[in-house]
């Protein structure tokens, strides 16, 4: 009788044990917005880390997922990031398109685990590469959160043209993603620097930045800038604009937007090399035709021109897009 009341006693223990270290997620949040709601989504902590399904929360967030029962891996993959996973290790291997096409070795708090046929990883961990940062409330729900804050996201959508241009031209590039594109490597032939964001007349959550040897088609897609498109542009006679407008690039990726060709664009450059700085507002016509709309050159405190505006608005410009994120 001592024995079985022991027996009893320990699997109470056990039992209070796997309790207490699983929790019940009621919902997964995405960008403010609820995308899944679940009492079956159930998160493990151990070892003071969160844990969550693995393909519960990649779902939620448009990512793909896949898995090798032969090598016991997951891997889960959006644009071009991405993470392998394998079960009963403390490792993971991380591409980060937006830097690098070599998987990253890192380094786990507690392993990988798989009960009752899902995969549990690191909650941070697989949010940090898909590009969001994570909380859990005291609920347990999970919070996924873009580099995007609410109030960008409303500027962005319904804002003035100018404040979600500017947004665009201070912010948007710093976490933007890349959508299934290879890493270029553009040789280093041009003295100083020159960085034009080229807008779609009337639109600001789209853009080409024409940045260097580089030009590069941004989309806002599901709370991020993805690029989409982007080439090389050849050293030439004229500055990277220029050569751009006229279609003088290499090794294109992605697919060119073709409501774009033959557009009418906004323009915005901001171009320096040591000691001097110029800053150029203007406009393309359809043709080609550029008109400039103000400028503001300088070499060192020294203003050598300025005239006309550099606001990120033409003139009777007015937006045609609103677009949630």
């Amino acid at each position: 009788m001592k024995k079985i009341i022991t027996l009893a006693a320990a699997l109470s223990l056990l039992a209070a044990s796997q309790v207490a270290n699983a929790a019940t997620t009621r919902h997964i949040i995405v960008n403010d917005q609820m995308v899944a709601s679940s009492s079956d989504i159930t998160s493990i902590v151990e070892n003071g880390r969160t844990l969550v399904p693995l393909r519960m929360v990649a779902d939620a967030v448009g990512a793909s997922v896949s898995w090798d029962a032969k090598a016991r891996t997951a891997s889960v993959r959006k644009w071009a990031d991405s993470i392998v996973f394998k079960a009963g290790t403390k490792t993971a291997a991380a591409v980060y398109g937006s830097v690098s096409p070599n998987p990253q070795k890192v380094d786990l708090d507690t392993e990988v685990i798989v009960r009752r046929d899902r995969v549990y990883v690191p909650l941070r961990m697989i949010a940090h590469t898909l590009g969001y940062s994570a909380n859990m409330r005291d609920n347990g729900s999970i919070l996924l959160q873009s580099p995007i804050s609410r109030a960008d996201r409303e500027v962005l959508a319904t804002g003035t043209l100018s404040d979600a241009r500017m947004f665009v031209k201070t912010k948007a590039v710093q976490n933007a993603r890349n959508a299934e594109l290879p890493t270029l490597y553009p040789p280093q032939g041009r003295e100083g620097f020159a960085a034009t964001y080229l807008f779609p007349a009337g639109e600001a959550n789209r853009f080409f930045l024409v940045a260097g040897d580089t030009a590069a088609f941004y989309e806002l897609k599901g709370g991020f800038f993805v690029v989409t498109w982007r080439a090389l542009i050849p050293v030439g006679n004229k500055d990277e604009l220029g050569l751009f407008m006229e279609g003088k690039y290499t090794m294109a990726q992605g697919t060119y937007p073709a409501d774009l060709k033959g557009k009418e664009f906004f323009y915005f450059t901001n171009s320096s090399i040591v000691t001097s700085e110029r800053r150029e507002a203007g406009r393309i016509a359809a043709d080609g035709t550029t008109t400039r709309l103000g400028i503001k050159w300088t070499i060192g405190e020294e203003v050598k021109e300025q005239s006309g505006s550099l606001a990120l608005v033409a003139p009777n410009e007015t937006r045609k897009e609103v677009r949630l994120p």
